[in-house]
């Protein structure tokens, strides 16, 4: 159980079987809303198994109000003091000179960028598939990908064949393409979120490294990829030296799948693992 405020948050603590390079490293798990560990989102538990089995210790634990954890569920701007706590929670397992990196999913990557600086010792960040929370965006990328994709040739020919042209979801699709024209000038974003591409530039302006893994196949990856190109706040971003990005080919947005859940496991060791790794053991390229 770890203190935050006057609250008690659940967490469990994966032990290093043998600390990476003979140092204290640990990961710190961030998750978005609330969820199970089964199915698609047992990701983090197995993330967590393999991680430390290659010597890297990592934390998991429940923001207040969920799962076993005291209080009331906040709003994710609202969850650094949880954040801060769990981070401090990693440290004192670890030992003096930790060094700590944090990963997030979605929504918990967002609160990496919101809350980075309330993470001690961090070292690096690895964030999969963030959230943007920007509804203009969000509504141009469900527009261009989805609505337009249903005016394809090869998706109009396969209706006409099979005598569904007009079907029951023919006028929600219409009524949705009109809906996302709206939004192009609508420069909102989610309550609380509105600093959120402020708090990824200076997180990487701490020149400290960024893994993006990002899904193939998954709308939120579209939705971050499309800021980072069209949007002034974001695009600092996309052009920062320590920014790193690795396309997990066919993946959804949990990684559902084994062979997904394998590739996060090893790009995130990899990253770990050559970000901590002893000068004198690099190659010149390196």
């Amino acid at each position: 159980m770890i203190d935050s405020g006057d609250k008690c948050l659940a967490a469990i603590y994966h032990a290093a079987q043998k600390p990476l390079h003979g140092h204290a490293i640990g990961c710190l798990i961030l998750v978005g809303g609330p969820q199970y560990r089964v199915g698609a989102h047992r990701q983090y538990v197995a993330l967590a198994r393999g991680l430390a089995r290659r010597g890297i210790g990592v934390l998991r634990f429940d923001y207040q109000g969920m799962g076993d954890s005291e209080g009331t569920l906040d709003a994710i701007e609202n969850r650094g003091d949880d954040i801060a706590a769990a981070a401090s929670a990693l440290c004192e397992r670890l030992g003096p000179g930790a060094k700590i990196f944090p990963w997030g999913l979605c929504e918990g990557a967002s609160a990496i960028f919101m809350h980075h600086q309330r993470i001690n010792n961090m070292a690096g960040a690895i964030i999969a598939n963030p959230w943007v929370g920007d509804a203009r965006v969000e509504a141009q990328v469900r527009w261009r990908h989805y609505y337009l994709g249903r005016l394809n040739y090869r998706y109009m020919m396969r209706r006409l064949k099979s005598g569904s042209l007009v079907g029951s979801n023919f006028f929600e699709n219409a009524k949705g393409l009109l809906r996302g024209v709206e939004y192009f000038d609508d420069d909102s974003y989610s309550p609380g979120l509105a600093d959120l591409p402020h708090d990824m530039v200076n997180m990487l302006g701490r020149n400290k490294p960024v893994l993006y893994l990002a899904s193939t196949d998954d709308r939120e990856r579209e939705t971050f990829d499309y800021a980072l190109k069209t949007d002034a706040r974001w695009k600092p971003a996309q052009n920062a030296k320590l920014f790193i990005r690795r396309d997990i080919v066919g993946a959804d947005h949990t990684f559902s799948d084994y062979a997904a859940k394998q590739s996060v496991e090893a790009l995130t060791f990899e990253f770990i693992d050559q970000q901590t790794r002893p000068i004198g053991s690099l190659a010149p390229a390196a």
